[in-house]
């Protein structure tokens, strides 16, 4: 089945991926572009946008019974936007330190 919103490409994995590769590949995504790892406000703009297609990704083919029926094509996956993130659900994965600004020497 083709991947119609592009989500295993999105993630740059394939489709055939297990639940654990997927989660790797999301982590590693999500900490390049969050938003409050970028230092001027133009960067925090773009990796917005790109941590919201990331994160859209991950929410539908993370999840065995969502990314069942994307596969079979029954649905176009994620929620339609950004209104259903939790930052609880990316803190899962990082934790509270994350969020602390690094100090630069």
């Amino acid at each position: 089945m083709p991947d119609p919103d592009g989500y295993y490409e999105e993630l740059g994995v394939e489709e055939t991926a297990s639940e654990e590769e997927i989660k790797k590949a999301y982590k590693k995504l999500a900490m390049k572009w969050h938003p409050d790892r970028q230092r001027t406000e133009e960067d925090k703009e773009i990796a917005e946008e790109r941590f919201k297609e990331i994160t859209r990704a991950y929410d539908t083919v993370g999840d065995p019974e969502k990314r069942e029926a994307y596969d079979r094509g029954e649905e176009s996956g994620g929620y339609g936007g950004f209104e259903g993130y939790e930052d609880s659900f990316f803190r899962s994965f990082f934790g509270e330190d994350f969020f602390r600004p690094t100090q630069i020497i």
